[in-house]
């Protein structure tokens, strides 16, 4: 299972419409990954995202590479993720 991560911040208008983007398009990829959203303003979220060389939101990591810095289509999204497996 690929790790799928969603790096995001509060008040980001694109990190909302990543993260819909993403649950309207996982569930076509039951079981391959495994998504979680990191918030780049809390603490812990803030230090991944500096060891992660991460400073713009959304940032969509697989498999702990830098894959989106912003959000993206169903369609770019489903062709990202496919051609991942």
């Amino acid at each position: 299972m690929k790790k799928l991560e969603l790096y995001t911040t509060f008040a980001c208008p694109h990190c909302k419409t990543m993260k819909r983007t993403i649950s309207e398009v996982l569930p076509e990829f039951e079981g391959q990954f495994q998504f979680s959203e990191i918030s780049a303003s809390s603490p812990i979220g803030y230090i991944k995202s500096l060891k992660n060389n991460i400073h713009s939101a959304p940032t969509l990591l697989i498999d702990g590479r830098v894959m989106a810095r912003t959000a993206l289509s169903k369609t770019e999204l489903i062709n990202l993720l496919k051609s991942e497996l």
